[in-house]
C-alpha cells in the first residue's frame, strides 16, 4: 500500500530536517534565559499527522475540494494542461504525485500535509526568532510553544488543497522578511507562491511592508527604507491588473465588487457549514472571520471546537488593544508589516467567504501573523515587569 511507503518517506524527509530545525532552535535560543527542547518539534510534527487523520475523517463525510483536487489532477493528461493560479495551481502541484506517480488520495493528502507542516515550522522558528524574554509555562514550554499546538492551524493546513500551500508560501515570506538582508530566496519563493495560490494575500503583504516603513523610525537604514517603499510601489503596480481581473471591475475595490460578491454566494451555497454571511456589513464580516463561530452559532461537531479557539482569538484581542499600541513604538518594522498584512488580508478574505464554514478555513492561512503579534505584546509586558521588579529593588536596597 503507497500509504505506508509515502508515510516512511515523510518520516525519513522530518528526520533529515529536524536536525536543521534543531539548529535554528538553538540560535534563536540564544538570547533567551530558558532554552525549548527539540522535543517539541516531533510534539509538533505528532500534532500534525494527528490533524490529518482528523481531516481525513472530515473530507470522508463532506463534500471536500480535495477529492476533487485529486480526481481532476489524476486524470489530466499533460501536466501544464492544467496550469494556472487559485485552485489550478493546487491541481498542478498534484499532478505529478496523483497522474504521473499514481498515487493514492490518502498518500497524497499525507504528501500535502507535510507541505503544510513545514509552513507551521516556518512560523514558529520566526517566532522564536523574534520574541525574546517569555518565560516557560509548562516545562520548557512558553506561550510561544503552546499557542503553536492548537489544532485549527494544522487542521486546515494537513489538506490536499490551498490550506497547504498557502500555509507554506505565507510562512516562507514571513520567515524571510525576518531577515530580509539574507533570505532572500525565501522571500522571492513565498511571495511568487502566495501571488499564484492567492494574489490578494501577497497585495496585502505589499502594502503592509509600505506602511510599516512609513511608521518605522529605527531598526531600518533611511536608503533601505526609501528602496523597499518604492519597491513595494512598484509591485503594486505590476499587480494591480490581476487583481483587477480578480476583483471583476475596473478598480481595486473589493468591498465593491460584484465578481467577489458572486463567489462568496458560490461558496456559501457549495460548502457544508453554514451560516449565510453574505449580507453582513464590513463590521460584521470581520467580527465572524476573525472571532465565530462562538459556540451558539457552531455549525456541527467541528464548530463547536473551533469555538474554543476563538474565544482565546478574542481574549488575545482584548490583550492587544490594552497593552500592544501603548508600547507601539517598540514594536520594529517587521512586527508592524505582520500587524498590518493581517488586518488587510483579514479585509481581503473576509469579503469571499460565504459561510462560517469557509471563515474557519480562509482564517487559518494568517492566523499565525495574529499569534506572533500577540506574542510581541506579552514580550513586552514581560520586560516592563521585569524592569519593573529591578527598579522597585534598587529603590529599596536604597532606603
Amino acid at each position: 500500500m503507497d500509504v505506508a511507503l509515502i508515510l516512511m518517506v515523510v518520516v525519513a524527509l522530518y528526520i533529515f530536517q529536524r536536525r536543521i530545525w534543531a539548529a535554528r532552535l538553538a540560535a534563536a535560543d540564544k538570547y533567551n534565559l530558558h532554552k525549548t527542547n527539540s522535543n517539541y518539534l516531533d510534539l509538533l510534527f505528532i500534532m500534525h499527522l494527528a490533524m490529518l487523520l482528523v481531516y481525513y475523517a472530515y473530507a470522508r463525510i463532506t463534500t471536500s475540494d480535495s477529492i476533487n483536487y485529486y480526481y481532476i489532477s489524476s486524470i489530466a493528461r499533460n501536466w501544464f494542461d492544467v496550469w494556472g493560479t487559485d485552485s489550478r495551481f493546487v491541481i498542478f502541484i498534484a499532478w505529478p504525485f496523483t497522474h504521473l506517480l499514481g498515487l493514492s488520495y490518502e498518500a497524497t493528502m499525507l504528501l500535502f500535509a507535510y507541505i503544510g507542516f513545514n509552513g507551521i515550522i516556518l512560523f514558529y522558528l520566526s517566532a522564536k526568532e523574534n520574541v525574546f524574554g517569555l518565560k516557560p509555562i509548562f516545562q520548557s514550554y512558553t506561550l510561544i510553544e503552546l499557542l503553536f499546538l492548537l489544532p485549527n492551524i494544522h487542521f486546515w493546513s494537513s489538506s490536499l488543497g490551498k490550506g497547504s500551500l498557502i500555509t507554506l508560501a505565507i510562512a516562507l515570506l514571513v520567515f524571510g522578511l525576518a531577515r530580509y538582508n539574507v533570505r532572500k530566496l525565501y522571500i522571492l519563493t513565498g511571495g511568487l507562491l502566495v501571488y499564484l495560490i492567492r494574489p490578494h494575500i501577497l497585495f496585502a503583504f505589499i502594502l503592509g511592508i509600505g506602511a510599516a516603513m512609513l511608521l518605522s523610525r529605527r531598526g531600518v537604514k533611511p536608503g533601505v527604507k526609501f528602496s523597499l517603499i518604492i519597491i513595494s510601489i512598484i509591485l503594486v503596480y505590476f499587480m494591480s491588473g490581476g487583481l483587477v481581473e480578480y476583483a471583476g471591475d475596473e478598480n481595486l475595490n473589493i468591498f465593491q465588487s460584484e465578481a467577489i460578491a458572486k463567489r462568496a454566494k458560490e461558496l456559501g451555497r457549495t460548502a457544508t457549514s453554514g451560516v449565510d454571511i453574505t449580507s453582513y456589513n464590513q463590521v460584521q464580516k470581520l467580527f465572524t472571520f476573525w472571532y465565530r463561530p462562538l459556540f451558539v452559532d457552531a455549525p456541527g461537531v467541528l464548530g463547536i471546537i473551533v469555538s474554543f479557539e476563538n474565544l482565546l482569538y478574542l481574549f488575545f484581542t482584548v490583550q492587544i488593544l490594552r497593552r500592544g499600541f501603548v508600547n507601539f513604538k517598540h514594536w520594529n518594522g517587521w512586527f508592524r508589516m505582520l500587524l498590518f498584512a493581517f488586518l488587510l488580508a483579514s479585509l481581503a478574505l473576509a469579503q469571499v467567504m460565504g459561510n462560517l464554514g469557509i471563515a474557519m478555513r480562509q482564517k487559518a492561512q494568517i492566523m499565525p501573523l495574529f499569534f506572533i503579534v500577540y506574542l510581541r505584546v506579552m514580550s513586552l509586558r514581560q520586560e516592563r515587569k521585569e524592569k519593573n521588579v529591578v527598579t522597585t529593588a534598587t529603590f529599596k536596597t536604597e532606603i
